[in-house]
Order: C-alpha cells, then sequence, then structure tokens
C-alpha cells in the first residue's frame, strides 16, 4: 500500500485554494497542465539529449488519470536501433513499473497496489550510477532497485504520455504537468520540495541544479 505523505508536510495552494494547510495528502499547486486525449496526444522532448550511461538521472512529474485500460506510458526513451532504454507506465491500473534496458538484459521495478484514481499524484524515479533506481509517490519513498544501466545517449525519441511508436493503445488519457529530466540523483527532500514548484525557475532552485527538460 503506497503511504500518504507526512502529516505536517506544508502544501501550498494558488488561486481560491491560496492557504496554507497542514494536510495527510498532496495538493496540486499549479493552475494549468497538459491535457492528453488517450488517443493521439503526446509531448516529444524534441533536443533532449543524455551523456552517457553509468549517470545519475531523475525523472519528475504531476499525474492525473482514471485510465485503466491495458498498458499506459507516462514516459518513453527509445532508440531506433536498440529499442526501448526507459520507460515509465502502468499496467492495467494495478501496478506503477520502469522498464530500463542496457542493450543486453533489461530490468523491470515494479511498485505494486498503485492505480490511477483520477486525483492528482506526484512521481518521481531517481537513479544512481545508472542503476541505483529509487520511486517516490507523493513525495515519499515507495520502494528500491537495482535497474539494468539503460545508456540513453543513443535514444533518438524521447515522449511524455505515449510509447515512441506515438500512439495507440499505451497512450495514456489524462492531465501530466511539471515533467521535468535531471541529470542528478535527486534527494527526497529534492523531491518533496519540487512538489511545490509551480515555475521553471522554482524547479532550478528547489531541484538543486538546472533541469534537462521541463514541461
Amino acid at each position: 500500500m503506497i503511504p500518504v505523505p507526512d502529516i505536517g508536510q506544508v502544501y501550498p495552494k494558488t488561486g481560491l485554494d491560496a492557504d496554507i494547510r497542514f494536510d495527510t495528502t498532496p495538493r496540486f499547486v499549479s493552475t494549468g497542465s497538459m491535457f492528453l486525449d488517450g488517443t493521439n496526444d503526446f509531448l516529444s522532448l524534441d533536443g533532449l539529449t543524455f551523456t552517457t550511461s553509468s549517470a545519475n538521472y531523475s525523472l519528475t512529474c504531476w499525474v492525473k488519470s482514471s485510465d485503466s485500460t491495458s498498458e499506459k506510458v507516462v514516459f518513453d526513451a527509445h532508440s531506433s536501433t536498440s529499442g526501448d532504454r526507459l520507460n515509465l507506465y502502468w499496467i492495467s491500473n494495478t501496478s506503477l513499473r520502469s522498464y530500463s534496458y542496457d542493450g543486453t538484459s533489461a530490468n523491470t521495478f515494479t511498485i505494486g497496489d498503485f492505480g490511477l484514481d483520477g486525483t492528482w499524484h506526484h512521481l518521481a524515479l531517481t537513479v544512481g550510477s545508472g542503476t541505483a533506481a529509487k520511486f517516490y509517490v507523493d513525495g515519499q519513498l515507495v520502494g528500491t532497485d537495482t535497474q539494468s544501466n539503460a545508456d540513453m545517449s543513443s535514444c533518438d525519441s524521447f515522449i511524455v504520455g505515449t510509447s515512441y511508436d506515438e500512439g495507440g493503445t499505451k497512450t495514456l488519457a489524462g492531465n501530466v504537468c511539471h515533467f521535468g529530466v535531471w541529470h542528478d540523483e535527486l534527494t527526497q527532500a529534492e523531491v518533496r520540495a519540487l512538489m511545490n514548484a509551480t515555475t521553471y525557475a522554482e524547479a532550478t532552485s528547489k531541484g538543486g541544479s538546472t533541469p534537462r527538460a521541463y514541461y
């Protein structure tokens, strides 16, 4: 079971909810997001590059969806010569997974008992030295794993919301916001701080470094 954030964690709100409360559930703090229709909507991260294998990197985002059909992809890094290198996805709305492939062997990092429930959730995958993976959901560490050392320097497709073929049954129906890619292994404190970021400047300061991409 995924735990709720610690009691006492402060989540500021904006707009009509511009107050500060001590809550036991996360609050989405922005006023807009990217809507995906589940058919052919996606975001291509043109120009995104990763330098080498054995690197530190992190992916973070807010997601809201109740799409419970088959496999739904949040992020896919794909090489036209060697296939998928890294992706973040749900299986039949029952488990959150990260798939990594080093060109020879693959690994699937699974967080069970976590589905899409139509409310906002903050997701973060952090990786140290290419293989030491941690999953955070709503600021809480929910799993660790040793994943395959996915060298993404050869990837020519980075997509949010669907798989590399840009459509089909794996396309997510829902909302995504503040999708960020870092060439650093974010700490739990930085992940939690990013939950309160509403701008690129705040993401840079709260994440401890400049993101490679931030949407």
